[in-house]
């Protein structure tokens, strides 16, 4: 079934899932930029997802050239 749906063209991946949460992310020479989907961007940019969620969260103070991942509300 889910095959089907799949083929269809209804995919739920990134940013394209209803539920995902939208971020804002902050580059150390001052770019910004607003994403969902934070894993699928990730994996598309090269970064791994557990150094992005461990800035998002507080347990580093900045991942290779990133300093800020905040959720946007």
């Amino acid at each position: 079934m889910m095959k089907e749906r799949y083929k269809n063209g209804h995919d739920v991946s990134g940013a394209n899932n209803p539920r995902a949460k939208t971020w804002r992310i902050v580059y150390d020479d001052g770019k910004e930029i607003v994403v969902g989907g934070l894993q699928r961007w990730a994996i598309d940019n090269g970064y791994s997802t557990s150094g992005i969620k461990n800035i998002a969260y507080g347990k580093w103070k900045k991942y290779r050239d990133l300093v800020t991942v905040q959720e946007v509300t």
